[in-house]
């Protein structure tokens, strides 16, 4: 495992992550203050790009729209997209945007390789809304397993219906593979002097998944020897604690202000690992 010094990523500690919202958040670009404006805006690009057809906003959400690419349908949600806009204003919003709608029609085309992230049971159901045939499972508390396409600018959630032809064990099987070949990516960083941050470069939403994988918690074995404590607050954030009173302290601490910040949230739980079982903690 490779260990880097603090930098500025989006995957930093919490405290520093706080910081850059409170004085960044009324930073949005001014062409796109409201959800309507940006759904506008990617409906005008979406109209002038080769092969996509039928753009349509939906008509009781101003954060939804589908389109088609190629005969294939597809359904957005831009609340992410618009969320990252206002907490990175100063990245290029022209780029971020770009990312989004290359990552949508890349899905209609095919291309991309499965993983396997967490995910609050809360989003599984509100994407099911738009998505029927979701591949997720229950994991521990109020989390799931969802197997998504990772492609180079987002993550996409497996619809069976896009694959007939592949089935459910081999895409489990390939996802966890292809999360173990991130392994090598991981960054750790000091948390209060009592845990360790943890985020995969290049990739951080799979950073919560590293509790999937076994040889994870091999390598920081010499760190962690017994049990610990586990908080992931956010969709690119793994938190691992020393499973003592100060370390529950802080992790609670640092669950409740990532609450609170709500930018990109994943579960408000404590979770441990004892006994090499993960578990939700009694609080």
């Amino acid at each position: 495992m490779r260990r880097f010094a603090r930098r500025k990523v989006i995957a930093m500690s919490l405290l520093t992550t706080l910081v850059g919202w409170v004085g960044k958040a009324d930073a949005v670009p001014r062409p796109l203050r409201t959800m309507a404006e940006l759904r506008d805006h990617i409906i005008g690009i979406l109209r002038q790009t080769p092969s996509v057809t039928d753009v349509t906003p939906d008509r009781t959400a101003t954060e939804k729209l589908s389109f088609k690419v190629g005969g294939t349908a597809v359904d957005s949600d831009l609340t992410d997209l618009f969320n990252r806009l206002r907490a990175y204003p100063d990245d290029d919003p022209d780029t971020t945007i770009g990312q989004h709608i290359r990552g949508l029609t890349q899905f209609a085309q095919g291309a991309g390789s499965f993983v396997l992230v967490l995910r609050s049971e809360s989003y599984i159901a509100e994407i099911g809304k738009m998505m029927s045939n979701l591949l997720s499972e229950p994991y521990v508390g109020d989390l799931r397993i969802a197997y998504m396409v990772d492609r180079p600018d987002s993550l996409t959630p497996v619809k069976l219906d896009d694959f007939p032809d592949k089935p459910i064990n081999d895409i489990k099987s390939e996802a966890r593979a292809n999360a173990r070949q991130w392994l090598d990516k991981i960054v750790a960083e000091d948390a209060f002097g009592v845990g360790q941050l943890y985020y995969v470069e290049g990739n951080t939403t799979l950073s919560p998944s590293l509790v999937l994988l076994e040889e994870f918690w091999t390598s920081i074995k010499p760190r962690f020897p017994s049990d610990v404590l586990i908080a992931v607050p956010r969709r690119d954030q793994l938190f691992v604690f020393d499973d003592t009173p100060d370390g529950k302290a802080i992790a609670r601490r640092l669950i409740d202000v990532t609450v609170k910040e709500g930018f990109s949230l994943l579960s408000n739980r404590l979770y441990a690992r004892r006994g090499g079982k993960i578990v939700a903690v009694n609080e």
